[in-house]
């Protein structure tokens, strides 16, 4: 925090960084609250997604302030959370045994919560998400996902 308030002190009207054309520091700044996150036992609460007149996929954010969408794992039913900062799409162990994977290759996965060690990759024949889908590809199985499933950048 001291760090933070230093860098602030720096680039106040009238010192260097700001005759090089940075901004000010805010006045009265005052950011709003983090929107409550539902318990991990919960589903969450969201808008469904609609097709727009142009045929563009429309997510809206929901209350928790994420995104989420309607999607399936061979398919067995799952809410997706979209992860545009995972590189895969994982799901958990019990959406795994629902859509009768039964082998996968272990793997560690870095996350932002740190080393997954308990984690593998299964082939699925099919995931689907909205109105797309994908056919005999790769999903992360971990038992550490706090949720159902991440939608990740294999699939986005």
């Amino acid at each position: 925090m001291v760090f933070f308030d230093r860098v602030l002190a720096k680039i106040r009207p009238g010192s260097s960084y700001a005759q090089q054309g940075y901004p000010p520091a805010p006045v009265n700044f005052n950011p709003q609250p983090m929107p409550t996150i539902a318990p991990v036992n919960q589903q969450p609460v969201f808008s469904a997604p609609t097709v727009t007149e142009t045929g563009a996929y429309s997510v809206p954010r929901s209350g928790n302030g994420h995104f989420y969408v309607p999607g399936s794992v061979n398919n067995s039913p799952a809410v997706f959370l979209v992860d545009t900062g995972a590189t895969m799409t994982v799901i958990s162990n019990s959406l795994a045994v629902r859509a009768g994977i039964t082998q996968c290759t272990k793997r560690e996965f870095v996350t932002a919560m740190g080393i997954d060690r308990d984690a593998c990759v299964a082939k699925i024949a099919r995931l689907q998400f909205g109105t797309f889908y994908m056919l005999d590809t790769e999903v992360g199985i971990s038992k550490n996902l706090t949720g159902e499933a991440l939608l990740g950048m294999s699939a986005l």
